[in-house]
């Protein structure tokens, strides 16, 4: 399954609350490469991120 999904699911399930936990998490996960970067530089990484596809995703077509 799609970690898209699985996010969906947890919101469903879970309610909107469980929003800011998922945002916590992934701030966590970025927290050097965020660091590291000066305040303008932070926006465009935000404005820029791709999305992201399962490797499953692709083979299962």
């Amino acid at each position: 399954m799609s970690k898209v999904l699985i996010l969906w699911d947890v919101i469903m399930c879970e309610g909107l609350p469980v929003i800011l936990r998922i945002a916590v998490s992934i701030l966590q996960v970025l927290k050097d490469s965020l660091l590291s970067m000066e305040f303008e530089e932070i926006i465009k990484f935000f404005k820029m991120m791709k999305t992201y596809h399962d490797e499953d995703e692709h083979s299962a077509r």
